[in-house]
């Protein structure tokens, strides 16, 4: 499975990248919003996991363009250190499939099965 993971941050980045890799699947990771949607005008994956607060755009912002303009659906995945319930109900309401908050590799780990099971065959 290929996977991007946006987010500003550096550390929180290898992070997922070494935690994606660990179950075997394939990470592209990019620090900033502009560049992931740009990256997703010539390219697709199979999961997004995505940060709240870039330094660029937000998070809610880079998956409302997202919905409204690829034509490939694939699940998003909100990874925030944003845990009000007031923010969960924004991030799903911007068009996520689900949200976790952000220190829990067994919960990505998990999350990155969930989705991938999801995913039809023929998208793999």
């Amino acid at each position: 499975m290929r996977i991007a993971a946006l987010d500003d941050d550096v550390l929180q980045l290898n992070l997922i990248q070494s935690s994606v890799k660990s179950i075997g699947h394939d990470c592209a990771v990019f620090q900033s919003g502009l560049a992931l949607l740009r990256e997703l005008r010539r390219n697709t994956f199979d999961l997004l996991i995505v940060d709240w607060q870039l330094s660029d755009i937000s998070g809610p912002d880079v998956v409302r363009w997202i919905r409204a303009n690829c034509e490939h659906a694939m699940p998003i995945l909100f990874l925030t250190n944003r845990s009000d319930e007031r923010d969960l109900v924004e991030g799903l309401d911007s068009g996520v499939d689900d949200y976790t908050v952000k220190s829990a590799r067994v919960s990505l780990d998990a999350r990155c099965h969930i989705c991938a099971a999801d995913i039809p065959d023929g998208n793999l």
